[in-house]
């Protein structure tokens, strides 16, 4: 009577990555957008982009100001102001960003930025119509615009 074998890995095998709606992502952009804060992905920690840099009084008249400000808007609103917001691939970030996120955890494809004004920036991750903070880009130096 043959034995019965049973399959070993070395390594535990990864789990491909199921989609969590079953819309197309465009049917979303009628939503409103809403932000939130979730220790998952905001980086307080960071040198440069990190939260515990940003000082209160701004965070408090003016980033927040702002995020309320885009709370009255739908996704597809915001997206229509391509020049400040826009996602990105996570694979056209810079590299050290790219680490950043993989030691934190978070398996990413695209980060959402959000401009607020001519240079300050927010990049977070969508999720639905919801807007996770990871970083705040104060001086535009993640994806700096080029001179023409």
């Amino acid at each position: 009577m043959p034995k019965h074998k049973k399959a070993r890995f070395k390594y535990a095998p990864e789990v491909l990555k199921k989609p969590l709606i079953s819309k197309s992502p465009d049917s979303l952009d009628v939503e409103t957008f809403v932000w939130r804060v979730s220790n998952r992905y905001i980086d307080c920690e960071h040198r440069i982009y990190g939260w515990q840099k940003v000082d209160t009084v701004d965070l408090l008249q003016n980033i927040i100001k702002k995020l309320q400000d885009f709370e009255t808007r739908t996704w597809h609103d915001i997206k229509k102001s391509k020049k400040y917001n826009h996602s990105w691939d996570v694979v056209d970030l810079p590299k050290d960003l790219q680490q950043r996120l993989r030691e934190r955890g978070l398996d990413l494809d695209e980060l959402f930025q959000l401009g607020l004004g001519s240079i300050p920036r927010i990049f977070g991750y969508r999720e639905l119509r919801h807007f996770y903070l990871i970083w705040y880009d104060e001086k535009h130096g993640i994806h700096p615009t080029k001179a023409k």
